[in-house]
């Protein structure tokens, strides 16, 4: 009975993973418009939109990972091979967010009081903040040209990877049948 239900679930997982890889190719033109548009169109008005796009690349991505986890089951070898990809789904603009917003909760209350009493000051944090900001959207934008690069490089090597993997499956084999 658990051997069927294996069977099922490795039979679910390949489609799964299939159409993965399928999807990685419009993902990666769909990065590339994000990117083109950060620079050129004023992705702003389309805010939520882009924002969900880049979620459902993210989260491709993180699918695309936990499969090719499944392949290697070898910590050492996994960051080897796969470091560009775990680079790009790693979303280091919410790193700074969370840092910036927790040193101003801790230290902050006292500081911005005293900002406040200074009118002269008031302008210079919000040219700050505009700073900040436009740190912020470079740091996405950053994030996603890793993105693009991750995918390239994946395109280019997944036929040399999935050979390697599928010499080590053989390998394995011909090592349990040995024991």
């Amino acid at each position: 009975m658990t051997k069927l239900k294996n069977k099922k679930l490795n039979k679910f997982l390949e489609k799964a993973e299939d159409i993965i890889d399928v999807l990685i190719f419009p993902a990666t033109l769909l990065l590339a418009f994000l990117i083109i548009g950060q620079f050129f169109l004023n992705l702003e008005d389309y805010e939520p939109y882009a924002t969900i796009a880049d979620y459902f690349i993210i989260s491709l991505f993180v699918v695309d990972l936990g499969f090719k986890w499944r392949h290697t089951h070898n910590l050492k070898k996994f960051f080897k091979y796969y470091w560009l990809d775990i680079l790009a789904v790693f979303p280091f603009y919410l790193l700074t967010r969370t840092y910036l917003g927790f040193a101003q909760f801790i230290g902050g209350a006292d500081v911005q009081e005293v900002f406040h009493t200074i009118a002269g000051l008031r302008e210079s944090q919000i040219i700050k903040e505009i700073k900040f900001l436009r740190t912020l959207r470079g740091i996405k934008l950053g994030q996603r040209v890793i993105r693009l690069i991750a995918l390239r490089f994946r395109t280019t090597h997944n036929k040399m990877l999935r050979r390697y993997a599928a010499k080590q499956r053989k390998y394995l084999r011909k090592r349990s049948k040995r024991q």
